[in-house]
């Protein structure tokens, strides 16, 4: 069985309405202007499964189904709003997500040019949430449970394959890489949503 596709393919194909559940990676990354090239890539992972209907939303697509948001942020030490909750800044903006400091396990990265933020607790969608198409410079890609061993085979393969995107869009080194994957997955692999419920 396949393994991970882009969303916005298996959307298109008709791929996502056939999935009952899986992994949804996203990696938004800030506007390129001046405004914003300091601010903060956001990383979510939505473990979800249930679904009962998904609808098209133009440039989103609305799944009624239980879910569980996982985030990690990684701001960059001359972002202006560091001082600012996370939940209290822009909806607008990657440096947006709804936790607190002290919900979040907090680290920089060795050379100290980043600060990493991972709540310690995912953001529950009880009955719906909303996945956006990535636009220019994000990703977003749907993980199959492509076995039945999810702890052992599925979410490590998600692991290193978020060590790949984090790499390659950050240009970070893989010390770094393989800490940033291994805290946020350690949330992802505690808040599965099939051994939740």
């Amino acid at each position: 069985m396949q393994k991970a596709m882009f969303f916005e393919e298996a959307f298109k194909k008709g791929i996502l309405s056939k999935v009952d559940g899986g992994y949804i990676f996203s990696l938004t990354t800030p506007e390129a202007d001046m405004d914003h090239q300091l601010d903060p890539f956001l990383i979510e992972m939505i473990s979800y499964s249930g679904v009962k209907s998904i609808v098209d939303m133009g440039n989103a697509v609305k799944f009624q189904a239980q879910g569980m948001k996982m985030y990690c942020m990684l701001e960059p030490a001359a972002y202006t709003e560091k001082h600012i909750e996370p939940t209290y800044r822009s909806q607008n903006s990657t440096g947006h997500m709804p936790f607190r400091f002290n919900d979040c396990k907090t680290f920089l990265t060795k050379d100290n040019k980043l600060n990493i933020l991972v709540p310690q607790k995912p953001y529950n969608c009880y009955d719906s949430f909303t996945v956006s198409f990535p636009g220019k410079g994000d990703l977003c890609i749907l993980y199959f449970l492509f076995d039945k061993d999810l702890q052992g085979k599925v979410l490590p393969y998600i692991e290193e394959n978020i060590q790949v995107v984090i790499g390659k869009t950050l240009g970070l080194r893989k010390i770094d890489v393989k800490k940033i994957a291994a805290e946020f997955m350690t949330i992802v692999k505690k808040f599965d949503i099939r051994t939740n419920q």
